[in-house]
C-alpha cells in the first residue's frame, strides 16, 4: 500500500512478505547483474517507480544502482538497509514485512553494520522421506548417466538453501552439481550424501541425514566405501 504524508510530502512504501522474499532471494542469487535489476523492477510497483523518478529526477535504474553501489552483500539483508537509505533522500519511507525465516531484515542489517555476529546456522537434518527421495534421484541418475542437480536441490528445505547460498555466494544447484559431477559412474549413492555433508561443512553449515529405510546410516556407509570396506 502507498501512503502520502499530509504535511511533509512524504510517502511510505510497504513491502509485503512475498516482496521481501523476492528481494532476498534475488539478492542472494544474482546480485550485481542484469537479472538482479530486472528482478527489482518486478518487485517495486509501477507507481512506486514513477514516484521515485518524479521525486529524484533520476531513472529508477540509476536509483537502484546508487543504492547498490559499493555494496557486495555477504548477507541479503544489507540491500534492504541500502534501499531505506537511498529512497529516504527523496522523502520516501520503506517499510518491509518480516522475512519468513530471518525476521526483521532491517534489524538484521543494522546488526551486521555494527559488526555484531549473526546466529550460527543450523543444524539441518533431512528426514527419512527426503533422504529416500534424494537417494532415488541419485541412484536413477547414476543408472541413466545424468543426475539432475536441480531436482536434488528442490528436495532441500528453503532455509538450508538460503544458508548455503548466503555463505558461498553461489546458487545452490551449482554447488550440488560440483558434488554430483565428482561421482564415478559406478558410485554408490551414499557417496553423494557424504559429499553434500562435506560441502555444507565447508560453508559452516551442519547437515545430517535420517537413516535410509533400507541402507540405514548413509554417512557411515559412504565412509566405509571410501575406505574400501564392504558396505
Amino acid at each position: 500500500m502507498d501512503h502520502s504524508g499530509d504535511d511533509a510530502g512524504t510517502a511510505t512504501w510497504e513491502f509485503d512478505a512475498s516482496q521481501v522474499q523476492r528481494i532476498w532471494l534475488d539478492t542472494r542469487q544474482v546480485f550485481g547483474n542484469k537479472l538482479w535489476i530486472d528482478g527489482m523492477c518486478g518487485v517495486f510497483r509501477d507507481e512506486w517507480r514513477r514516484e521515485a523518478e518524479e521525486r529524484s529526477g533520476r531513472s529508477f535504474f540509476d536509483l537502484l544502482c546508487s543504492a547498490a553501489r559499493d555494496l557486495s552483500p555477504g548477507d541479503p539483508s544489507e540491500i534492504f538497509l541500502a534501499f531505506q537509505r537511498e529512497f529516504a533522500k527523496y522523502g520516501i519511507s520503506t517499510v518491509f514485512a518480516r522475512h519468513f525465516d530471518h525476521g526483521d531484515v532491517l534489524e538484521r542489517a543494522r546488526r551486521l553494520d555494527a559488526g555484531e555476529p549473526l546466529p550460527k546456522p543450523g543444524p539441518y537434518r533431512l528426514d527419512e522421506d527426503l533422504v529416500t527421495e534424494v537417494w532415488d534421484l541419485i541412484a536413477d541418475g547414476l543408472a541413466d548417466g545424468f543426475i539432475d542437480g536441480c531436482a536434488v536441490v528442490e528436495c532441500f528445505p528453503d532455509d538450508l538453501l538460503d544458508e548455503l547460498e548466503r555463505a558461498s555466494r553461489e546458487q545452490a544447484f551449482l554447488l550440488v552439481d560440483e558434488v554430483l559431477d565428482k561421482l564415478a559412474e559406478d558410485a554408490d549413492p551414499s557417496q553423494a550424501f557424504l559429499g553434500l555433508r562435506e560441502l555444507a561443512a565447508e560453508h559452516g553449515v551442519e547437515l545430517t541425514f535420517a537413516p535410509h529405510p533400507r541402507f540405514d546410516d548413509l554417512i557411515e556407509r559412504a565412509t566405509r566405501l571410501r575406505a574400501d570396506e564392504p558396505a
